[in-house]
């Protein structure tokens, strides 16, 4: 009987589970959240200018697996000495724990240099990440200007997936908690304008609005490469690992009642359209609703959809391999809105930066020079179909930074400069 009972109260919870997480109009999972533990959500991919050096070691969760933010916060009562040697301490005696440790002990070293010039200089990443995701700053004047700025945080995004930007060369972009009190403030405007007078030019405007409002934040990538993935296979089916995020810059409670969001359909493709025009179809994903304490303390949402993984349906049947096997290939992502006060569907379309799908790791470097190359190409706008040596290193440079999160050393730059030049003739 106390077993019978037990094991009532587990379907009992079970159930009670699925009920918390359900709603009526779109499936949304909330999950507490609190911005010392996920900036990176707010600001995916920025290196700021404090952590650039050995300090990028602690921002990055390669390393430790918690967020500088938190790892500060104890440093403050337990001191960096004490805290990475404590995380040393930590470590398995493996091979995994090698270069961890190679590195911890650099950390100790410099703390144990200078341990006031180190804690202050954690103090100052700290202040910069804190003011860069505030929403404190003025907003956007005018709807141009909203727009303006959502354009230029989706290329900022995009770029920094490749390339180290920082925040005044970006021209000091918004926060995505700015971004969104304002997307905000303007949907209610142009819909109690529809509400009142359902014309062309302000429904245009709505319309306007929400092609605005969805942000591929992190395009395609994984951990191990930030523009190529590798594909697995289990049983009959090949699957591979690959991470995107789209969030809606429209602050969910109050946008619930009047909009309803399908789940965002999936479609692969190569980039070259011509090999495959019907692409191959993914699961669907999901909306869930992320809820963040920001730094002002004030509670804040955001819906989002994240990508975890693709799988490759389509064989080349003499091979018996992927048909997009090493091939650059898209995502895109469908979505489809219910305007509920005025009982119109709106359809959107996102597609994503180009990546590499590949058999085995190996071949990364591969696809990495020729996106890198591709997104050169994009941002320098050039005419020739030669890239400037100067240009191209300036890039690689940037690239370098995003992946090591140090600046190249002089002798480094002429090298790349030597090879370019060979290379070039």
């Amino acid at each position: 009987m106390t077993t019978n009972k037990k094991q009532a109260s587990k379907r009992s919870a079970t159930r009670r589970s699925s009920i918390d997480t359900e709603y009526i109009n779109t499936d949304v999972l909330q999950t507490e959240m609190n911005w010392l533990n996920d900036y990176e959500f707010l600001s995916p991919n920025e290196i700021y200018m404090n952590a650039i050096g050995l300090i990028f070691n602690l921002t990055t969760k390669r390393l430790i697996h918690i967020s500088f933010m938190n790892f500060y916060q104890r440093s403050l009562k337990f001191t960096w000495m004490n805290l990475l040697k404590r995380e040393r301490q930590k470590l398995k005696s493996n091979i995994n724990s090698v270069e961890k440790c190679f590195m911890i002990n650099r950390l100790i070293a410099e703390c144990k240099k200078d341990p006031c010039q180190f804690a202050r200089q954690t103090g100052e990443l700290y202040e910069e990440i804190e003011m860069r995701i505030s929403c404190t700053i003025s907003l956007p004047r005018t709807v141009e200007d909203f727009y303006s700025q959502v354009e230029l945080r989706i290329n900022l995004q995009s770029q920094r997936r490749l390339f180290h930007i920082n925040h005044e060369e970006a021209n000091r972009p918004l926060s995505l908690l700015a971004l969104q009190q304002a997307a905000t403030k303007i949907y209610s405007h142009f819909l109690n304008c529809c509400q009142q007078n359902l014309n062309k030019q302000n429904y245009d405007n709505l319309k306007k609005l929400l092609q605005h409002s969805f942000i591929i934040i992190n395009q395609p990538s994984i951990p191990e490469c930030v523009a190529a993935t590798k594909y697995d296979k289990s049983d009959n089916t090949y699957s591979a690992k690959l991470h995107a995020r789209i969030i809606c810059l429209l602050e969910p409670d109050t946008v619930k009642n009047s909009l309803q969001f399908s789940n965002v359909a999936v479609t692969l493709f190569p980039f070259d359209r011509k090999l495959d025009s019907f692409g191959e179809e993914q699961q669907a994903l999901i909306w869930h609703k992320r809820r963040i304490i920001d730094p002002e303390n004030v509670l804040r949402s955001f819906f989002y959809v994240e990508l975890k993984t693709i799988e490759l349906k389509k064989f080349d049947r003499p091979k018996s391999r992927p048909v997009y096997n090493a091939n650059i290939c898209q995502l895109e992502f469908q979505i489809k809105i219910r305007i509920n006060e005025l009982n119109i569907d709106e359809n959107l379309t996102l597609t994503s930066k180009q990546f590499g799908i590949c058999s085995h790791a190996q071949y990364y470097p591969e696809y990495i020079t020729q996106i890198l190359l591709h997104e050169v190409e994009q941002i320098s706008q050039s005419n020739s179909s030669i890239i400037h040596p100067n240009i191209l290193t300036h890039y690689i440079l940037r690239y370098y930074t995003r992946i090591s999160g140090v600046e190249a050393k002089p002798h480094t730059t002429q090298y790349i400069m030597n090879v370019l030049q060979t290379v070039y003739g």
